[in-house]
């Protein structure tokens, strides 16, 4: 078994994230974040963040991203950061956004309040008398073709952190953290050195899960990650510096088969303090206790306390021929 803590963010002095919004007079908005959604599922987690404050659905909402010439400062995909920070910034936007619709339907129906009104499946009520209401696309219509007021917003967040204490070396790098625990059961071949994960399972506290089919993909092609630095993945060297294994047919990386037989994943819904409807981060998360927890098996059968990886056949036989020598002795 092996558990982790792992921060939110890089370690440095600000983790400024961005985004720019609108929405368009047919009731549709647009997202402009320069965020990278690499395969996480960014983009469509913010997305239904965005729907379900704007009140529409998601196939309403359009979000473009990574093209820094149109789009607003972020400091980049890493650090499991994107879900915490950009989220914060979609989720301020869009009540920026929803405050102007609110505004505009109390215009059109004679109520001068924002805060008498709440949106729900693209139409905008009054909370006491739900039967006087606007469409989303009726309201922005009105703001941007009658009043005057194209519905604008954007949002800036930023992590906080303190230099180290030049005495103490005490410093707070991180704001917030994501948790979790795998556990890893081995079979060893003592013949051969080789290792076969039988079972693998991965709990993972990420705070409110937006969308869980995202955070399991994670988990497992965290794991996948994971597996691989713990059993095959090695960069070699020669002594003149230059790299033997750049090829994939020296340098081995896990394919499907070679996950474990039995795979269980786990989600702890714990709300992050802070975090946009209490969501956290969890990308990398997933690949850091997988290696610790399958060293932890492989120590566990065969009494060898590894401390360096991978775990080739070549280490685990060298290791176990070491160990009956001494015993020997």
């Amino acid at each position: 078994m092996a558990a982790m803590i792992y921060p939110h963010d890089s370690c440095g002095v600000s983790g400024a994230t961005s985004v720019f919004l609108k929405v368009d007079s047919d009731g549709s908005a647009v997202l402009y974040s320069g965020l990278s959604d690499v395969g996480q599922g960014s983009k469509t987690a913010l997305s239904q963040l965005a729907a379900e404050i704007l009140g529409i659905p998601m196939d309403k909402i359009t979000f473009i991203a990574g093209d820094t010439h149109t789009t607003p400062y972020d400091e980049g995909t890493g650090a499991s950061r994107t879900t915490f920070f950009c989220g914060h910034c979609v989720k301020e936007a869009c009540e920026k956004a929803r405050t102007q619709l609110f505004e505009a339907a109390g215009r059109m129906l004679g109520v001068p309040s924002p805060e008498k009104f709440y949106i729900q499946d693209g139409v905008i009520y009054l909370k006491t008398f739900p039967e006087c209401h606007v469409s989303v696309a009726e309201a922005a219509h009105a703001s941007e073709r009658i009043y005057g007021h194209p519905i604008l917003a954007s949002a800036t967040f930023s992590s906080f952190s303190t230099p180290a204490d030049p005495e103490t070396g005490h410093a707070l790098m991180f704001e917030r953290h994501t948790f979790g625990t795998q556990i890893a059961e081995v079979d060893v071949d003592i013949d051969t050195g080789e290792i076969d994960v039988l079972k693998l399972a991965a709990v993972h506290s990420c705070g409110t899960v937006i969308n869980p089919n995202l955070v399991e993909g994670q988990i497992y092609g965290g794991v996948h990650m994971g597996l691989g630095q713990a059993l095959m993945e090695e960069m070699l060297e020669r002594e003149d510096g230059s790299v033997v294994s750049n090829t994939f047919s020296e340098y081995h990386i896990l394919t499907a088969a070679d996950m474990p037989g039995v795979m269980l994943s786990g989600m702890v819904e714990r709300p992050v303090e802070d975090g946009p409807f209490g969501a956290g981060g969890m990308s990398e998360g997933a690949p850091s206790p997988t290696a610790p927890a399958v060293g932890n098996a492989v120590a566990d059968a065969l009494g060898i306390r590894f401390t360096s990886l991978p775990l080739t056949p070549e280490r685990i036989l060298t290791a176990l021929k070491a160990k009956q020598s001494s015993q020997r002795s």
